[in-house]
């Protein structure tokens, strides 16, 4: 080594544990999920299309009705939008298509953990939200101007998710959502309801912020595919997928609520 180089530095085994191990469960998992997803589709009681008519869920039409509510309450945190958290830095297994600070979210519920102080923030959301039966998650997408989300899939036909529009931009045809071959734009105070294993790409190409309303819930499924989500869905909560998020996010709610805290 030449006099003055820098000694390299070397991983700790543990960290060097914890990538390898990662990499594994996400390459075996993905095996898994394709597989889940073919049991899944045959156990579905509510078929197998890639966006569903929203009257299959009718708690999603309350959503829709509550729509001026919903607004009243997230409203005040778009005000605080430099202090929302961007969602690669929440959740860094998202960092391929949450690619830089112009994707913020807001959660309510996050894989069956209900948030109690942003309950006590948006009320009435978390009323209607808690409504819908087999809810996994929900929390608000902020979609800057310009944002580009590349196509990606979920991670299991055993949730369906929607998207109500909260705000939605002027130029609708210019800020869509692509799922499958079919491109779809939002609306405010309307649901799009898909499964989102299908591929899917969003884009937000106006000049103003792009908001929906992301709700998770169970498929509805026979006895044989109902236990198999239970099961899967159990794991996937213990997985450092969701268990660094969720830390990630509490010691952001923790920074959150101070500042609003020491506001004037």
């Amino acid at each position: 080594m030449r006099p003055g180089a820098s000694v390299p530095t070397r991983r700790k085994p543990a960290k060097t544990w914890r990538r390898r191990r990662r990499k594994w469960v996400k390459r075996t998992g993905k095996r898994l999920v394709r597989a889940a997803s073919r049991l899944l589709a045959e156990q579905s009681r509510v078929g197998d299309p890639a966006i569903f008519d929203i009257d299959t869920f009718p708690a999603l039409r309350a959503l829709e009705q509550g729509w001026e509510t919903i607004c009243a309450e997230i409203d005040p945190m778009l005000a605080h939008l430099e202090q929302l958290p961007n969602l690669r830095d929440i959740s860094p297994d998202q960092k391929r298509i949450a690619t830089d600070d112009r994707w913020k979210s807001f959660v309510l519920y996050g894989f069956g953990a209900r948030s109690e102080r942003h309950a006590a923030l948006c009320p009435e959301t978390m009323r209607l939200v808690e409504q819908v039966p087999g809810l996994e998650s929900a929390w608000f997408s902020i979609l800057l101007p310009g944002y580009h989300v590349p196509e990606h899939r979920g991670i299991t036909k055993g949730l369906v998710t929607s998207l109500l529009g909260v705000h939605v931009p002027e130029k609708r045809d210019m800020c869509w959502i692509r799922i499958g071959d079919e491109t779809l734009h939002y609306e405010d105070g309307r649901c799009i309801v898909f499964d989102d294993t299908v591929a899917h790409e969003i884009y937000n190409q106006t000049d103003q912020i792009r908001v929906v309303l992301i709700v998770d819930f169970r498929r509805p499924l026979r006895p044989l595919g109902r236990a198999f989500n239970e099961l899967f869905l159990w794991v996937f909560k213990r997985t450092g997928y969701v268990t660094e998020a969720k830390k990630l996010y509490l010691d952001w709610e923790d920074r959150f609520h101070a500042f609003l805290e020491q506001r004037p």
